[in-house]
This record gives C-alpha cells, structure tokens and sequence, in this order.
C-alpha cells in the first residue's frame, strides 16, 4: 500500500518547480496590476506557498522513511529466517567474495573450524591454516571462480586445536545483486567414514591374503606401470630367491630380460582388451625351468576405470613333460603303424608269390603222380609182396594225402593273407560320414543273411533304432558281423531268437544285439576280439576268426567301443558305440 501511495504522489522536486513557476506569474501579475485587493491577496498566497510546500515535504518524506523502514525491517527479518535455516544444517556452509575472504557461515561451519564468527568474517584462508593447506584452497576457489563450474573436492584441514580432518567440499559460484561473484561451499566431514573405510578395507585385505595364503598356486596384483602391489605366500616361496623384496618391484627387476619381456607384453594385452586372457609362461624356478599357465584379468575401482590387473598361474611343467611323451609316443606309434601298413602290404601281396608257387607245384605233383602211378605199380609187380604193398600205398594213399594238406594248407594261408589285407583296408580306407536310418541300414542287412535266418527258423526282433552319423558301408559291416556270428553259434535244440535295438545317450548311441545261442566261457570273452581268435568248438563252423576284429578297428574309427555280457548255454548280448556328430576330421 506504501509503495503504491508513493506512486500516486509527484516528487518534491517537481512540486518545488511547479510552485517556482507560479510565484514567478503572481509577481509578473503584481508588477502589471500595482497596488490594490490583488496586491494584499498575492502576499496572502506567498506567506500560503511555504507552509503547502512544507507540509507536502514532509509527507512525501514521511512516505519514503516509513517505506525504507518497513523494507529494513524485512530485510532484517529474512537475514535472521535465512541464518536460522542455513544454522540448522548439520553441515558446515561458508560464503566467499572474490577476494576469497568468508562474509558468511553457519554454526557448524564455526564450531568446525573452532572459531567464532567475528573471527572469521572479512579474513581468508591463510590467516587461520597452514600455507600448503591454504594453497590448495585457494587453488580450488579460484578454479570455481575461473570456470564458473561446481567443483567437489577431498580436501585436508586442521582446525584451531590442531586435529587434521578430511573434508568432502562443494563448491558453487554465483552473481550477488550488484553484479559481484560470490563462493558458496558446503563441507561433509568425512573423517571417520575415511578411517572406518580403511579399517573395512584391512580387514578385506586380511580376509584376502587369508585366501590367498591358502590357495596352493601363485596369486599376485600388479599395477598399470607392472609393480607388484600384492603376492600370496605361494608366490613368495617361488620368486622372492635371496630375500629380495617382491612389492613395489617390476617383472624386469626380478625375472630374466626375456621372460620379463614376455610377461609384461601379456600384461599390457589384458588392459588393452579389458578381459580375462590366459597365457603360457616360463619362469625360471629354484629347481629348474618351470612352464605356468597363467589366467589375468583386470581389475576395476569404483570409477569403473582399470587401475590393476591380478593373475593366478598353475605350473604345468609335469603336463608339459607327459604331453612330450605322449607326442614321442604318438611318433612311435605312426611309425609303427607305417611299418604294420608295409608288413601288411608284403604278407598280403609278396607272400602271395611263394603260395601261387606252393600251389603250381603241388598240382604239377599231382598230375605227375598220377602219370606215373599206373607204370609204377606195373613195375611194382615184380617185387615182393611186402614192397608192392608199400609202394602202392605210398602212391595211392601218402603222397595224394601230403599233397591234400599242401593245398589246403595253401588255402588257409591265403584266406588268412586276404584277412589281414582287408583288415589294413579298414584302417587305411577313407570314411564318409553321412545321415543314416538305421532301420533301413540293418534291413539291408537281414536280406543278405535271409536264407541263413529262415534255413535255421530264426526269429529276428527289431527294437527303437535312433539314426546316426556314420560311415554307411562301415555300419553294414558292423551289423553284418555280429548278427552272422549270432547265427552261426545258434544251439540246433532250441529255436534262434536274436533282438536288436538302440538308444541315444550323452554323447554317443548304444546298439544292443542280443542272441540265444550257445554262449561265451567268461575266460574267452576278452578273445574273442583278437584276430585270428576262434573259441569253443568250430566244428562245421566258416571262419578264420578275423569278424570281430574287424568290427573292433571299425568302431575305433567312429570313436566308438564294443564289449559283450554272455552266460555259457544262455546266449551273448553285443553292446556297441558311435559317437554323435562324427565329421571327416574323426575318421
């Protein structure tokens, strides 16, 4: 209402020229009209003109004081509502000119600092802390200053009583009413909560190499320059050879140039990449050359920002010296397999020589025996009865028997040749791995076997078949093999039952095929895949007894395996594997 009343009233200073422009007319009119009424009424109006002007002085002035106190008494009232708010803060506020000098605070900032606020008021930071401490706030004002940018800092001070506190500072900066800058900051102690991380953070620490010490292999943090900042136990009784100290130290001060080397190249890629990366490394240990795996991988501060990297090495050295045999082996093993593929290329190619020889003659001897058997006996006639009977019976009887069992033996050192070619076939034969239905695979099977299964009233049942990955004509061997052998060892006293099926398992596919016939001694089951290995009585049985090695080194190409269960007079279940997802690169 005040403000607005003054509005409606002209200032002083024009009422004051207004009033100056009217007594200038009334004396212009007394010097025109002389003396007379208007004479006496003009003096009444100029003895009238002071007191209007006075009394309307005084209420305009009136006006203005009542109005500037009012403002004063508001102003007075907001600084003490704003002080008693700003007291009430737990934390510590201060306000700053550009002269860096405190013109405001409140009741935590001067219990903080231990002053009181008349103390503090109009001075700067230098005149109550240490210059290197004074530095650095000064420095942290101005940059707010500067930039115009709030600005958080961690800040050390030490009040009146000389206690150093650490102190988490915002600081923010602002334009006052006539244009000046002005530095508002808000102070967080954090001196207890720094020293109950610290005591959190040894007690991880103690927790940590608690751990560490326990684990049986060398564990140990590096930081971004390479220094050891933590090992384990392990790792102490490993390196740290004459005494030397471990921390603060780089691989180059501890370790040979070029192992050094190496270590810090792996290093520096698990930070470029920001993984877990592992790496062979070969150190030089108290008792030799060692080789480790070692697994690093970064680690991050509360930033997300790398500032180390931790690795955990496993020594191998005693894997690395088997993996050495092993390949030595290997070469041996090839190397013998390549003299087994030319020993079998001679027994099933140059031994066929002498046995076409064998052979030739024994039948050139036959045919000459014949010749002259008929002379010889005619001539035998002359002899005594004793002789003749020798001679007839060594040309009729001896000699036609010796050359029977040079030709059958001929017979059976060529089968036997021929067994031992096609088992070399097997090993040497390219595989192709294909998408076979096994139903369809072992009826192709029965067709061939169907004459054998319906002379001897067979039943054959056909269980769950899964399909497989395989080597088509490899499985038609398989099957043919097993289920042949089934046939041949049937019991005449009981009619043949054989049951075939399958099922997937985790990596591979099981084939059982089960029979009823004369059975297996236990003592002979581990023979029975050894070539040239016939069982029990053959008799009236084909054979040379090569089958089930053939369907041994066939499964052993599709990463598979065979073995048998049988009970003598009962009958043998054959349970064999090929493995899931079989490629070329398996055969």
């Amino acid at each position: 209402m005040l403000k607005e009343e003054l509005k409606a009233w002209p200032s002083f200073v024009t009422v004051w020229r207004l009033a100056g422009l009217l007594l200038l007319g009334w004396l212009l009119a007394l010097w025109y009209f002389g003396e007379g009424i208007f004479w006496y009424f003009s003096l009444a109006a100029a003895a009238l003109l002071p007191l209007m002007l006075a009394v309307y002085y005084a209420r305009t002035e009136g006006a203005k004081s009542r109005q500037l106190k009012k403002v004063t008494e508001q102003l007075a009232g907001s600084r003490i509502f704003l002080k008693n708010i700003i007291n009430y803060v737990p934390d510590p506020i201060f306000v700053k000119d550009r002269q860096h000098r405190w013109i405001e605070g409140n009741t935590a900032m001067w219990a903080l600092f231990g002053k009181r606020e008349e103390d503090l008021i109009g001075k700067s930071d230098y005149d109550f802390f240490p210059k290197e401490e004074a530095d650095v706030f000064w420095r942290k004002d101005d940059e707010v200053f500067t930039s115009g940018q709030t600005n958080i800092n961690i800040e050390n001070f030490t009040d009146a009583s000389g206690v150093t506190h650490i102190i988490s500072t915002k600081k923010a900066c602002f334009t006052g009413s006539a244009g000046e800058q002005i530095l508002v900051g808000v102070i967080r102690d954090i001196t207890e909560l720094r020293r109950m991380e610290e005591k959190l953070k040894e007690s991880d620490e103690a927790r940590f190499n608690a751990i560490m010490n326990h684990v049986g292999r060398p564990v140990y943090i590096k930081d971004l320059e390479g220094r050891y900042t933590l090992v384990n136990k392990k790792f102490l009784e490993l390196f740290a050879r004459d005494g030397r100290s471990i921390i603060g130290k780089t691989d180059a001060e501890l370790f040979a140039k070029e192992y050094a080397e190496k270590y810090r190249l792996n290093d520096l890629e698990v930070i470029e990449k920001a993984a877990a990366l592992e790496f062979e490394e070969t150190v030089a240990g108290k008792d030799g050359q060692h080789t480790y795996v070692s697994v690093k991988f970064p680690l991050y501060d509360a930033n997300d920002k790398i500032y180390a990297i931790c690795g955990i090495s496993s020594d191998i050295t005693e894997r690395k010296k088997y993996e050495e045999k092993l390949k030595n082996a290997m070469e041996k093993l090839a190397k013998a397999n390549s003299e087994m593929e030319s020993f079998t290329y001679i027994a099933s190619h140059d031994l066929r020589a002498p046995l076409v020889n064998l052979q030739g003659f024994a039948h050139e001897l036959d045919s000459a025996i014949k010749l002259i058997t008929p002379a010889a006996l005619q001539g035998a006639s002359a002899f005594p009865p004793e002789q003749k009977a020798a001679i007839d019976g060594v040309l009729n009887d001896d000699i036609p028997e010796a050359l029977g069992f040079i030709r059958s033996s001929v017979h059976r050192m060529d089968m036997l040749t021929n067994a031992i070619l096609e088992l070399s076939r097997i090993g040497r034969r390219e595989l192709n791995f294909e998408k076979i239905n096994t139903e369809k695979l072992l009826k192709e099977c029965l067709d061939v076997l169907q004459h054998k299964i319906r002379s001897q009233k067979i039943t054959v049942n056909i269980g769950p078949l899964p399909e497989i990955t395989a080597d088509y004509v490899a499985v038609q061997q398989v099957f043919g093999n097993i289920i042949d052998n089934a046939i041949k060892y049937m019991r005449p006293d009981e009619a043949g039952e054989i049951n075939i099926s399958g099922r997937q398992e985790n990596t591979e596919v099981v084939f059982e095929i089960a029979d009823n016939g004369r059975g297996i001694d236990e003592r002979d089951i581990g023979k029975i895949f050894e070539i040239f290995r016939r069982i029990g009585d053959n008799t009236g049985i084909e054979g040379e007894g090569m089958g089930m090695a053939y369907v041994k080194a066939i499964l052993t190409r599709h990463n598979g395996h065979i073995w048998c269960q049988s009970t003598p007079g009962k009958g043998t279940t054959f349970f064999f594997t090929i493995a899931h997802n079989l490629s070329g690169n398996d055969a």
